[in-house]
């Protein structure tokens, strides 16, 4: 399945040597004007287009092809089948040093708790980070998200009914990820 697939087997869990994903063409008969179309449209839509995920760049890549060898011709045609994603098509692809992101949320809630609240700042300098996507999931009890506000601020409705955990996410682009295990515990009162 050609030399990307290769690159992206290689190493194991204990001697890691591979990549995360790669886009490659799925044959040998490939030719550089073709490769170099889908490798600068990749490239096109995360720098100029700010395309975040790398399926997506890739059929924008894939659309130059037609653009630049014109709808229906065997190279747009061929070079769109051929090239392949190897990975997670959502992955989120960083265009610059990421941000720390610094939170305020309980790290325990009750079981009976409807709702929580979540700031989001920047490690650094403590301004609030706008646009922050926050994720709480529980199992079949809770799945919520949401957007912080301009004050990195941002209150989702949850149901717990039980013990257990709630996981929390919290992404936005170009900042690293937060993870976070809140415990559900009983409470004596609400």
């Amino acid at each position: 399945t050609g030399y990307a697939e290769g690159w992206a087997r290689e190493g194991s869990m204990t001697a890691p040597k591979g990549l995360v994903a790669c886009a490659g063409t799925s044959t040998a008969a490939t030719h550089a004007p073709q490769n170099v179309t889908v490798t600068g449209g990749t490239m096109y839509n995360f720098a100029n287009l700010h395309v975040e995920h790398f399926g997506n760049a890739l059929a924008g890549a894939k659309l130059w092809l037609t653009k630049l060898w014109g709808p229906g011709s065997p190279q747009a045609q061929s070079y769109s089948r051929w090239n392949n994603l190897m990975g997670d098509p959502g992955l989120s692809i960083w265009t610059d040093v990421p941000n720390v992101m610094a939170m305020d949320h309980p790290t325990t809630i009750n079981v009976g708790e409807r709702h929580m609240e979540i700031t989001v700042t920047d490690a650094d300098n403590d301004l609030p980070i706008e646009d922050a996507l926050v994720v709480l999931w529980k199992g079949t009890e809770t799945y919520e998200r949401g957007l912080t506000d301009a004050a990195g601020y941002v209150e989702l409705p949850i149901t717990i009914n039980i013990a257990g955990n709630l996981l929390l996410t919290i992404t936005k682009r170009n900042h690293k990820p937060y993870l976070y295990t809140v415990s559900c515990v009983p409470a004596a009162q609400m």
